[in-house]
């Protein structure tokens, strides 16, 4: 549903109340400002969207932390930074994320 501000400003109950079932986009100026929506609603569309994208299932929170970090921190063909080498499951993941090299 897109409603213009001024309606949104005279409307918000009604509005708040709409947001369970539909997201509420608001213009300003012929423009999208913003988007309302149900915050359950979009934990789970990301989740259902996620289900199936983790290849191991094995695989835990710390190691899935740790694959984040490590494609922040090291560009492919980079070698893995000394302050990382101590630390076994940023190695185990270094060699998950790189092992073709």
């Amino acid at each position: 549903m897109v409603v213009t501000a001024t309606q949104f400003k005279a409307n918000i109950g009604h509005y708040l109340d709409t947001v369970t079932n539909n997201d509420v986009y608001i213009s300003k100026n012929g423009k999208m400002v913003a988007k309302l929506s149900d915050p359950m609603n979009d934990k789970m569309s990301i989740l259902n969207a996620l289900a199936g994208i983790i290849p191991n299932e094995n695989i835990d929170l710390e190691e899935i932390k740790m694959e984040r970090i490590m494609r922040k921190l090291v560009r492919k063909g980079e070698p893995l930074p000394d302050f990382l080498k101590s630390d076994e499951l940023a190695v185990k993941v270094y060699k998950e994320l790189y092992s073709d090299q």
